[in-house]
């Protein structure tokens, strides 16, 4: 005889007392499940962005020694598709985006005007 109800043939439904305690078990391991779900996806983003980071900061120093020419960011996005078929994050505006990303973000012993001396020549205006 066909299943019909799409129920695997091994659950018996109906032999199973649908009460509050069963609706509430279900609520909890679904509410659990969906948080792991977040949290592993925050994990997997974090280790991500140390990634990125660090492959900017390291193309940074190596392309600053280095004398490679501009064909340097294609060679190495297509190296690294190659590496990883499949995977995303790899093509030439995203390698130059977490060299960027580093720099901008790694100026701690760059000396800047102060913000009021920007205002002050506005005032000026």
């Amino acid at each position: 005889m066909a299943n019909t109800d799409n129920k695997p043939a091994f659950v018996k439904r109906d032999t199973i007392i649908a009460g509050k305690e069963y609706a509430h078990l279900l609520s909890t391991l679904k509410e659990r499940f969906r948080r792991s779900q977040i949290k592993a996806a925050v994990k997997v983003n974090t280790f991500m962005l140390e990634y990125y980071w660090y492959m900017g900061r390291d193309i940074s120093r190596l392309h600053e020694a280095a004398k490679w020419g501009s064909a340097f960011f294609d060679c190495l996005s297509l190296d690294l598709k190659t590496a990883f078929p499949g995977q995303t994050g790899f093509s030439v505006t995203n390698i130059k985006y977490a060299k960027r990303w580093y720099e901008f973000y790694n100026q701690a012993d760059i000396i800047r005007h102060q913000l009021g001396d920007e205002f002050e020549m506005l005032a000026d205006l």
